[in-house]
């Protein structure tokens, strides 16, 4: 099994959307090698949403960048790391990599009907004033998994908490991808027409709100 283990820390599920001469601070792609795991159920969720998340690099509009962020390296959230109502400094450059950016996309993995552990406590982070970065923000989020639902109720739980971070979600076309075993070529490449669409449907409906929120 230590062959095959991969460290849920680097879970990429915080995307920043950039639109050409925003003038966004770039943030770098972080993507852990993928080894010969493929076939392990834990590595398959972890490939399958680092590939969808390449997938949508690939079907953004023109003019938009896609980047990652990466989020499992943050503390824990807890008030008493806010002496004088300071941040940790790795959770100062998310919450300003949040704010430059023009758009939020959250590559969504469902946990007990529920958004991940890693996922949440940044939001917790970012959601402390002063200024905090998520408001009046266009958000997407997409989601795979095994089972039928595609993370359905991970995405519904990460609505819920947008609106206390007073964001923006997209709201149609929605994407759930069911059935990942499926829907993937033995390189790991996410193949599935349907799904590409709908991501590319979302994206476009992203970048559309985006322009909006700022007009």
């Amino acid at each position: 099994m230590p062959d095959t283990w991969i460290n849920l820390k680097t879970w990429p599920e915080l995307i920043l959307d950039r639109l050409e001469g925003a003038g966004v601070a770039r943030v770098t792609l972080n993507r852990p090698e993928k080894r010969n795991c493929w076939n392990e159920a834990m590595c398959e969720a972890f490939f399958a949403s680092l590939e969808i998340v390449r997938a949508a690099q690939e079907l953004a509009p023109e003019g938009v960048e896609i980047e990652i962020v990466e989020i499992g390296h943050l503390p824990f959230y807890n008030e008493d790391l806010r002496p004088e109502g300071t941040f940790p400094e790795s959770v100062m450059k998310i919450r300003e990599q949040v704010r430059a950016a023009d758009a939020v996309l959250f590559a969504c993995p469902e946990y007990n009907y529920g958004v991940t552990a890693a996922l949440k406590n940044v939001l917790d982070w970012c959601s402390r004033a002063p200024h905090q970065p998520f408001a009046y923000k266009a958000v997407g989020m997409l989601g795979v998994s095994g089972g039928a639902a595609g993370t359905a109720r991970a995405q519904f739980n990460l609505r819920g908490v947008l609106v206390g971070l007073d964001a923006f979600a997209v709201n149609q076309p929605q994407v759930m991808i069911g059935g990942a075993q499926q829907k993937f070529d033995a390189d790991g490449n996410f193949n599935d027409a349907a799904g590409r669409e709908f991501i590319k449907g979302h994206l476009e409906s992203l970048v559309k709100l985006a322009k909006k929120l700022k007009a």
